[in-house]
């Protein structure tokens, strides 16, 4: 039994050995080909038109020919760049319809929807229908399953100061009413007197 259980252990051993190398010669090709692609990392692209530039016209005899190959490589270039500016075009684009998509899902999570035109729907408000006010468009856009009570509010401060008011002139009112009645205050010398 232990001659057995050593015989697997080798046999693993040796399994173990060749991942090992199998993983280390990995590692070395692709250090191998970083290390030749560590010039091509810095370099622009006009850098590698030029180089290909003089490539080309390395042991040219005549002018033609090198205007030729001039006029090839500005061609390449002008249609690098335009490429470049599609490609751009088409980032912006993208950039646009995530910002409208967006835009949609947050209109979409709120409570009251917005239209594609930006308006509110009017479904479950009170419209000229009803004959009461429309909403503004910035309440409309709030959702009210959310406490908002602690941040500041014109229109609850504005409402709160005018029902303060409200109630200051009740109070006064009633202690003019309160003043201008006529008291009978019954006291011992009234009850002797009658």
């Amino acid at each position: 039994m232990s001659g057995n259980r050593a015989v697997q252990l080798t046999k693993q051993r040796a399994q173990q050995q060749q991942q090992y190398e199998s993983i280390k010669n990995k590692i070395k090709v692709e250090n191998a080909s970083t290390l030749q692609n560590i010039n091509n990392k810095f370099s622009t692209a006009s850098d590698t038109l030029e180089q290909e530039f003089r490539q080309r016209t390395v042991g040219l005899v005549s002018a033609d020919d090198f205007r030729k190959a001039r006029q090839v490589m500005e061609d390449n270039k002008s249609t690098e760049i335009n490429q470049l500016q599609e490609a751009e075009k088409k980032l912006q684009a993208d950039r646009l319809k995530s910002r409208e998509l967006k835009r949609k899902h947050i209109a979409s999570s709120l409570s009251f929807q917005l239209d594609d035109d930006g308006n509110a729907d009017d479904i479950g408000s009170d419209g000229p229908s009803t004959g009461k006010p429309l909403l503004p468009l910035s309440l409309k856009l709030k959702d009210p399953s959310v406490d908002t009570s602690f941040l500041p509010d014109k229109v609850r401060d504005k409402e709160l100061s005018d029902r303060k008011e409200m109630l200051s002139r009740e109070w006064l009112e009633r202690q003019e009413a309160i003043k201008q009645e006529v008291g009978f205050v019954p006291t011992e010398c009234n009850s002797l007197m009658t």
